[in-house]
């Protein structure tokens, strides 16, 4: 992050120059690569580095959740990163197989978190009410056996088979909202289901 000083006001009463230099070209210099210029002119209370007219530059493109998912369609279900949960891991490269969760942190470039550690304290992501396309769909129940289950998926907004997109046992596709109706049919009880956006 660039530290910007006031000039003197006899000089430029109007901007603030900016000394420090960014990490990775102190970093680069250490390495024997040239410095890269970056402004030193900044508008007063600009934060970052900025272009030739004390412009901050722009920032990325936020990402977009549901084409991050696209570009994995058809890639089959599985657990790739068997151990990752809780915010401890991220999925870096997208692997032979995912399971839905996996899917999500990619899709959203967040951590891994599991269907149990979507709650009020995740610091990744927050609880709505209202969902809109992008956010995530999460069930929660317990399975005739005793045992939990869950299932994450991004909505779209659209309908039908277009509803959700997901990795569920039949791989990373498009599909209908259907989970809540087969976990009544099987028997499931405790049938919970939140919705979550991503912190930016």
């Amino acid at each position: 992050m660039l530290i910007c000083l006031p000039v003197s006001p006899l000089k430029n009463p109007t901007r603030h120059r900016c000394f420090a230099k960014l990490e990775y070209q102190r970093q680069a210099e250490k390495k024997g690569y040239a410095p890269t210029e970056v402004s030193s002119m900044a508008r007063p209370g600009s934060v970052g580095p900025v272009n030739d007219y004390g412009l901050p530059l722009p920032e990325s493109p936020p990402i977009d959740p549901l084409a991050r998912a696209e570009t994995l369609l058809g890639k089959p279900y599985g657990t790739s990163y068997e151990g990752a949960f809780g915010g401890s891991g991220r999925v870096t490269e997208p692997y032979e197989a995912l399971a839905c969760t996996e899917l999500i942190a990619f899709a959203n470039d967040k951590p891994i978190y599991r269907t149990g550690q979507f709650n009020k304290d995740n610091p990744d992501y927050e609880k709505v009410e209202t969902p809109k396309p992008g956010d995530v769909k999460v069930w929660r129940a317990t399975a005739p056996n005793g045992k939990p289950k869950g299932h994450a998926a991004l909505i779209t907004g659209e309908s039908g088979n277009r509803a959700l997109l997901h990795s569920d046992p039949k791989g990373v596709r498009y599909g209908s909202d259907y989970l809540e109706g087969y976990y009544n049919r099987k028997g499931y009880t405790n049938i919970t289901i939140g919705y979550y956006r991503p912190r930016r």
